[in-house]
């Protein structure tokens, strides 16, 4: 077992919002670290870092669980929609 280096460790905080299994692909990639599931979900948690995984809705900045395939939430994504309909009439 090796130690986490401090570039493990920013790649952790750069990439959480994205989820472990996420994560770990982003070590593998940037910096060739070999690191289980468990390791970042371990790892994450020391230092303090959320691995929920989650988007950010570029119009209104809530967070949400899943946006839409326009990136953005529900709800702008609902207005979006309508005032498209608006102009089309």
């Amino acid at each position: 077992m090796r130690r986490w280096t401090p570039e493990e460790d920013e790649v952790l905080r750069q990439c959480g919002r994205m989820g472990a299994a996420a994560c770990r692909r982003a070590l593998r990639a940037e910096l060739g670290a070999k690191r289980s599931v468990k390791a970042v979900q371990h790892r994450a948690s020391r230092i303090g870092v959320s691995l929920f995984e989650h988007a950010t809705c570029p119009m209104c900045g809530r967070t949400v669980r899943r946006a839409k395939p326009s990136g953005l939430c529900a709800r702008c994504d609902g207005l979006v929609r309508a005032e498209a309909r608006k102009r089309r009439m």
